[in-house]
């Protein structure tokens, strides 16, 4: 029993390895390590794994610990653009999880996206944040869940009038210089 114990002990210590380094150095050994936090930033779960390892399917494992450690899943669990995937999304849906993150949004999805919007689809209704002001549209569309039922979910599409702005006078700076050359 004693040396089980050790044997999955032993299991569940990550290895320092090279992996994907975020600071650009391929030179130095990692491990990853995730923090859950509650709203007012109190840790609730921490984990670490292989340096080499992705953090994207530790999602819904993430998501059944914090559940279970406070028994109920009446909560809104948020993470980056790897907690998107199908799979990630009915895991936690279907166990009565909320989650928010932003959707990838791949060469396909921005052309999808911006067709829409040309071709006037997608109407943004204005809503101001402090001094600022950002068009918001919101759609809802249905995955299919562990039991062949369909789950609803929304997709909401934030666009920046400022950064859009940024763009846009960017492009016509770049147009410019390039006339006088």
């Amino acid at each position: 029993e004693k040396e089980k114990k050790e044997e999955e002990r032993q299991e569940k210590v990550p290895k320092i390895t090279y992996g994907y380094s975020r600071d650009k150095r391929p030179d130095l050994k990692q491990i990853i390590a995730a923090l859950s936090v509650q709203q007012d930033g109190i840790p609730i779960l921490a984990t670490t794994d292989d340096g080499n390892a992705s953090d994207g399917p530790n999602y819904p494992q993430h998501w059944h610990a914090i559940s279970e450690m406070l028994g109920h899943s009446n909560f809104i669990y948020l993470g980056d653009t790897k907690l998107y995937s199908i799979e990630r999304v009915r895991e936690i849906v279907s166990q009565g999880g909320q989650f928010l993150c932003p959707m990838p949004m791949s060469q396909k999805e921005q052309a999808n996206i911006a067709q829409l919007i040309s071709s006037g689809e997608i109407k943004f209704e204005n809503k101001e944040v402090g001094d600022k002001l950002y068009g918001l549209w919101e759609s809802e569309f249905f995955i299919i869940g562990k039991e062949q039922e369909n789950i609803s979910l929304r997709k909401i599409v934030i666009r920046s009038n400022t950064l859009a702005d940024t763009h846009l006078k960017s492009r016509e700076e770049r147009l410019r210089k390039g006339q006088i050359e």
